[in-house]
């Protein structure tokens, strides 16, 4: 069977969360109701540009 689409050689860039100006990570967390304890970066899907995965202090997970 042939792929109708071929797998990247490599990750697309994204930019990491750490990049966010400290005034939409401010956003984030009122918007969320919690402190943002950790995060990661999304890949895949037809995800935006920058899709992150944050870890809340109550442990609650949620995409942006």
């Amino acid at each position: 069977m042939v792929a109708l689409i071929r797998q990247p050689d490599a990750r697309e860039k994204k930019p990491e969360f750490s990049d966010l100006p400290p005034t939409i990570f401010r956003q984030l967390e009122k918007l969320c109701g919690d402190k943002i304890a950790s995060s990661g970066t999304a890949f895949g899907g037809l995800s935006a540009s920058a899709g992150f995965i944050m870890t809340l202090a109550s442990g609650r997970k949620v995409f942006a």
